[in-house]
């Protein structure tokens, strides 16, 4: 699918140095291409139980300000979602991966890379696993595993996001 959005009144931090603001932007522009597939091999083999890969992908060809034609700031021109997934009475499991192109953003850290005025995050992928238990009718068994890589990742300078965490609960219905 092809998609094309006009903003107005897009707001985007600028700023050099220490000095770091919002500013309306006034119009900008984004436009590029989404994909969805998704496949249920259990349904197609008649199985009772779900065993679906699924991927979606969305590609920028363009994100800029309408006015300077400066691309911008904190937009990954490409990103991919996917995984497989399975489910029957009992057990729920899913294992899913995210891949983020780099990305470029305003240096309002002068004092970290002095002379730089624009950043680029590197890409990165991530992987998460997820799996549910049955164990009766009303109790549930849930863990979880996010960045099961342990991969160290930013989407804004100053703020790495987390690595490995795991999960686990039960739930229970009433």
């Amino acid at each position: 699918t092809y998609f094309n959005t006009n903003f107005k009144n897009k707001i985007q931090s600028t700023g050099t140095g220490t000095e770091k603001t919002y500013e309306n932007i006034g119009e900008a522009v984004m436009s590029g291409l989404e994909n969805t597939v998704s496949l249920d091999v259990g349904k197609f083999f008649g199985w009772p139980r779900l065993v679906r890969g699924y991927s979606n992908l969305t590609y920028l060809l363009q994100a800029k300000d309408a006015i300077t034609n400066k691309d911008l700031n904190l937009v990954a021109k490409l990103k991919i979602n996917y995984g497989i997934e399975y489910q029957d009475k009992i057990f729920t499991g899913r294992l899913n991966s995210r891949y983020v192109s780099k990305i470029k953003d305003v240096n309002y850290y002068a004092f970290t890379f002095p002379g730089v005025m624009e950043l680029e995050y590197g890409e990165f992928m991530l992987l998460d696993l997820n799996l549910q238990v049955n164990i009766f009718k009303f109790l549930t068994a849930k863990f979880m595993v996010n960045n099961l890589t342990d991969q160290h990742y930013e989407e804004k300078n100053g703020y790495p996001l987390p690595g490995r965490t795991f999960g686990l609960g039960l739930a229970y219905q009433f």
